[in-house]
């Protein structure tokens, strides 16, 4: 009898397959949701099963026999956390985000200091502003006058030079190769300085535009540009340059999640499945046809992209070969906006964040993916155009005590 229950246990595994004593190693890392500091001494535990404890590095190992299964996270600094577990590809690594028991900015939390009204009066209404050959161009109104002006600063805000408009504006653009143009509705001029004084250069048609902003950075002579397909959920970088007669590819991002969420709304509707409502409309625009965001950005010798698809940051060579890939993970953390700004002058990357209306920025050193010092801008709700430039950020934001007025203003860091 002994002998037949075991043949038939050999049996029944035969049966099951070699999936009925697989094991399955969760690979994880554990770590700051402030900082993204890795988190050492963290209990990891299957629920109602074995568990770890996370390294200095912050990561850890777990076998489990099946999944999904439900991490419970606990550390005396942090709040417990409870995680599920599904599917796991190969060589995957889940990461774990622990919120601090008493909130915790990365690296250097700094205010940002006085803000500087660049605008010069309470009668000036700030409609955009770019830099042009070092200084501050400013697109205004005089509420007084009523007149459309292009006024010319130094960075601090000191006067040199104003032109004014004969007819209304609409914006300033400024090229990847730091040019600058003043819109109008029927016709685009370029600008530049010549004795301090502004001087439209150039004249362009709307189609001229076409051309010029779809150019994101100029980098060793080669122009990039980027191209979408498969309804957003797919982008290619190309470059083009007169050495080369024909646009070349540099790299294709892809959003599978997306792009499969696509291919079943395609296949529903062709079994007939009833007209999307208004909400079903909402949460495809969302969900689905949102583009990829994976901004390529300059650095001061060489040029990297931000896949926030993939979580990483990638590196090129000046002959456009892909050198180096960083993990990243700031992106999860709460109050991430899709906006990478770099600091021409000194070669720093910040990433933009807003909670109850008011925005920080934070310093990526794009090398390690790590956050550097964090610069929040208290006091001022809603901040538009930030820009920053030779270590001041730049924003429009509404007057204090003229609410009815938005002006440029300057912190230092």
């Amino acid at each position: 009898m002994r002998f037949l229950f075991i043949g038939l246990f050999f049996l029944l595994l035969a049966l099951m397959g070699s999936n009925a004593f697989s094991q399955d190693t969760i690979r994880g890392k554990v770590v700051n949701t402030e900082t993204l500091a890795p988190v050492e001494n963290a209990h990891i535990v299957v629920k109602g099963g074995k568990g770890a404890v996370s390294k200095k590095d912050g990561r850890f190992e777990i076998i489990v026999f099946s999944l999904p299964v439900v991490l419970e996270i606990s550390h005396v600094s942090f709040q417990p956390k409870e995680q599920k577990v599904g599917v796991l590809e190969n060589a995957s690594e889940i990461v774990i985000m622990l919120e601090p028991q008493v909130t915790m900015l990365s690296g250097v939390s700094i205010t940002a200091g006085e803000a500087h009204n660049l605008a010069g009066g309470n009668k000036i209404l700030v409609l955009d502003y770019e830099f042009l050959d070092g200084q501050l161009l400013l697109l205004c109104r005089n509420l007084g006058s009523g007149k459309y002006l292009l006024k010319l600063t130094q960075p601090d805000g000191t006067f040199i030079s104003e032109k004014e408009l004969d007819k209304k504006p609409e914006k300033l653009f400024r090229d990847c190769e730091a040019k600058v143009y003043l819109m109008f509705k029927d016709i685009i001029y370029s600008l530049s300085i010549y004795k301090e004084n502004i001087k439209f250069s150039g004249v362009y048609s709307q189609e001229d535009m076409v051309a010029i902003t779809r150019c994101i950075i100029e980098f060793e002579n080669r122009y990039y540009f980027s191209v979408y397909a498969g309804n957003n959920k797919t982008m290619a970088y190309y470059y083009i340059s007169e050495e080369v007669g024909q646009p070349v590819k540099v790299k294709v991002i892809k959003d599978e999640f997306k792009h499969k969420m696509w291919k079943d709304e395609e296949r529903f509707a062709s079994m007939g499945a009833k007209e999307f409502t208004e909400f079903d409309a909402e949460f495809a625009k969302l969900a689905i046809y949102t583009p990829v965001y994976a901004p390529l950005i300059k650095l001061l010798n060489s040029y990297c992209i931000f896949d926030f698809v993939n979580s990483r940051i990638e590196h090129f060579s000046t002959d456009n070969k892909s050198i180096k890939e960083v993990p990243i993970y700031f992106h999860q953390q709460k109050g991430w906006k899709k906006q990478i700004y770099f600091d021409e002058k000194q070669g720093r990357v910040f990433q933009l964040y807003e909670l109850n209306g008011i925005s920080s920025l934070k310093e990526v050193n794009p090398h390690n993916g790590e956050l550097l010092n964090n610069h929040s801008l208290k006091g001022f709700n809603f901040a538009e155009n930030i820009k920053i430039y030779d270590g001041s950020i730049y924003f429009i934001a509404r007057n204090s005590e003229h609410n009815d007025l938005r002006q440029v203003y300057r912190v230092g860091f």
